[in-house]
């Protein structure tokens, strides 16, 4: 089976297998409904973080994108996440559906393990862009995983990225993809790093500062 992290060019325009685990009935429903619309499987909807991490060890159904709530039946839902990404020794697409009152707690965890959120309520017409864009930020950690052996480092490395991205938008007007294709035409022309070059846009930016 083939899944986003073993098939970077996958795009929001294929059919992905996602997850939708939440605790909420009404939630759960509305976005199921949504990911019909946009042609997508519901590949399982879950209500506790045991049953989704179960999930993401069973090779036989691994998700493309998970959309988890911030609380579970059972446990935290950013917790859940990450140990979904420890036991099946691998990283997932995930977006967490938060109240707008848990927000600051999920803008800390968009750091680390979780690349984007939708606030509750859920609005269809948010979910699509909301995809395409956790895609776009799971295939740039790809690509700072294989510049380094350490998923920690990884994880550092993208929290420079994502800085430096917000520097080029802020100061640039430009989009994120475009943001992002900047940093890599720098590296490629210096001949160094995504997260050395992200290192002295941030450093650069504090100076000025």
């Amino acid at each position: 089976m083939t899944t986003l992290s073993q098939n970077h060019s996958a795009s929001t325009s294929q059919t992905l297998k996602i997850v939708v685990a939440h605790a909420n009935i009404e939630t759960r429903e509305v976005l199921e409904d949504a990911l019909r619309e946009l042609g997508h499987s519901c590949l399982a909807i879950v209500t506790r973080g045991c049953d989704l991490i179960a999930m993401c060890q069973d090779q036989m159904q691994v998700p493309d994108v998970i959309v988890s709530g911030l609380k579970l039946d059972d446990m935290d839902g950013v917790d859940a996440l990450v140990e979904c990404n420890e036991v099946a020794q691998q990283q997932f697409p995930a977006i967490i559906v938060t109240p707008k009152t848990d927000l600051s707690e999920v803008e800390h965890a968009l750091q680390d393990h979780v690349m984007a959120y939708l606030i509750e309520p859920v609005c269809k017409e948010e979910l699509k862009p909301t995809i395409h864009l956790v895609i776009q930020r799971f295939r740039e950690f790809q690509e700072l995983k294989d510049q380094v052996k350490d998923l920690k480092q990884a994880l550092n490395d993208r929290k420079l990225v994502e800085r430096a991205k917000g520097i080029l938008m802020r100061r640039n007007q430009l989009s994120e993809e475009d943001a992002y294709r900047r940093l890599q035409k720098l590296a490629s022309s210096k001949r160094q790093r995504l997260a050395e070059i992200a290192l002295g846009i941030v450093t650069a930016d504090e100076a000025f500062d």
